[in-house]
């Protein structure tokens, strides 16, 4: 059972203010934090498990766990750390998987136990803007804005010591699946803006025929500096009808979770495309990836939106979208390596599923 809650704080500071006909200014600032905490209980324990499964005859022709006997052929077993219940707690009790509740109230408690992350995500941000009317054309005034903007995201969290725990049998963690390690990383954000809009034509008294165009450089304290844009225009020929078309360059940035996600354990099925398409349990292993850099993609939009005045309210939108996305996370195809093998990168994907011969 998996049990999760994320109490939520922020603080905030703003001014604004006015200057001129039209220019308006802002500056803001402030912080945010959500802790988070979750748990699974009644986890299995792997070395737990295994070490309990593991049962021999003891003194007085007992059952006991081959870890708590004094055999030395036992103790010789069991002290080698290729050994399955290597590292398993003190105190174990044997299971008896035949039937159904075979296994004891005190079995059950050394084999299962409560995995927990406690983690919390923050920000701390500061912008400045302006945006105002500079000057008008012969079909009215030209509305333009501008700003600065810093962020810094941060990500801090701690787990409990059996899914740290790392033995040859079980090097992702003690639970049978999760095991999030601890984390600390952060980025931070530097920004600037500025967006125009140019009207060319007036007509009943609105921008018939307008342009609108904005650029912003970023700089990420992770990958460096990308510069986005875009470019657009609009065009009313009647009362009702608007045409419009946009060409822009935009980025996806890798979020907190992305880069700096600390190690997790899944098992989960998959298709074993070498054998047969066979269904087979595999073991997955998440994690952030800090040196992950911006996905781009270059779009191309089109669409027409109808307001008829017969219809007071309705509204009617047209889209059409032409989307080329370059630079895609890789962090995806190595979570998910059936993607590297169905975009056939072959050699990849066996490496990662270590399903193919070498």
């Amino acid at each position: 059972m998996s049990l999760s809650s994320c109490p939520e704080k922020r603080h905030h500071l703003s001014f604004s203010g006015k200057f001129g006909d039209s220019w308006k200014w802002n500056v803001a600032a402030g912080y945010g934090r959500t802790n988070n905490h979750s748990q699974i209980v009644n986890h299995l324990i792997s070395a737990n498990w295994k070490a309990a499964q593991d049962a021999v005859v003891g003194p007085n022709n007992s059952i006991i766990c081959r870890i708590n006997s004094t055999n030395p052929a036992d103790v010789a077993i069991t002290s080698n750390p290729s050994y399955a219940g290597f590292g398993a707690s003190a105190g174990c009790v044997p299971v008896n998987v035949f039937g159904p509740n075979s296994i004891s109230s005190a079995a059950a408690a050394y084999v299962m136990g409560t995995q927990t992350f406690d983690f919390h995500t923050g920000q701390t941000f500061a912008d400045a803007s302006l945006s105002g009317e500079p000057f008008s054309t012969w079909a009215g005034p030209v509305a333009v804005s501008s700003g600065i903007e810093f962020r810094r995201e941060s990500l801090v969290g701690n787990s409990d010591p059996i899914s740290n725990r790392s033995t040859l049998a079980f090097p992702s963690g003690g639970f049978n699946y999760g095991n999030p390690k601890p984390i600390n990383g952060h980025y931070n954000v530097k920004e600037g803006y500025i967006e125009a809009a140019v009207p060319l034509l007036e007509s009943h008294g609105t921008d018939a025929i307008a342009l609108n165009g904005a650029a912003r450089l970023t700089d990420y304290s992770t990958s460096g500096t990308v510069t986005t844009w875009k470019v657009g225009g609009t065009v009313k020929p009647i009362d009702g009808v608007m045409l419009r078309v946009t060409r822009s360059r935009d980025i996806r940035a890798p979020n907190i979770n992305e880069l700096f996600l600390s190690t997790q354990t899944f098992v989960e099925g998959v298709t074993d495309y070498g054998n047969g398409n066979a269904s087979v349990q595999a073991v997955r292993l998440v994690q952030g990836n800090p040196t992950l850099k911006p996905e781009r993609a270059d779009t191309f939009t089109a669409g027409v939106t109808l307001q008829p005045a017969v219809v007071p309210g309705l509204r009617i939108a047209v889209d059409y979208y032409n989307i080329k996305v370059g630079g895609d996370r890789f962090a995806d195809r190595a979570a998910n390596p059936e993607l590297l093998l169905w975009s056939g990168r072959v050699q990849q994907g066996c490496q990662l599923l270590q399903l193919c011969e070498p």
